[in-house]
């Protein structure tokens, strides 16, 4: 349990990062998209502090303006899985269910 934590936890954060990253290349973009990000962090800050943390069911309605963002958000969370299981902070049973809940979210972006 303590590896799935660990895991949505710098998932979440490396969705954040590149979502935050994304928005400041581009002013008008985020002028468009501060009420989403604020939205974020504040889910991020919710899901960061509780101890039974689960992933965002939703967390596509969270990126929904911009399809090429969620993108990078999901390449990012997938980077800091493979990281967290390259160095045996997590199993490879818990990377793949997390990673299987990053596959759905990819899936949601064409739909």
């Amino acid at each position: 349990e303590q590896e799935r934590q660990l895991a949505w936890e710098a998932v979440r954060r490396a969705m954040f990062d590149q979502f935050h990253l994304a928005i400041q290349e581009s002013p008008e973009m985020a002028a468009r998209m501060e009420p989403m990000l604020k939205e974020f962090k504040a889910r991020f800050k919710e899901m960061s502090n509780r101890a039974d943390a689960e992933p965002p069911e939703q967390i596509d309605a969270i990126f929904e303006p911009r399809a090429t963002y969620r993108q990078l958000a999901i390449n990012a969370g997938r980077d800091a899985l493979l990281e967290l299981r390259d160095s045996g902070q997590i199993g490879d049973e818990v990377r793949r269910e997390i990673e299987r809940n990053l596959d759905l979210q990819e899936l949601q972006i064409d739909v």
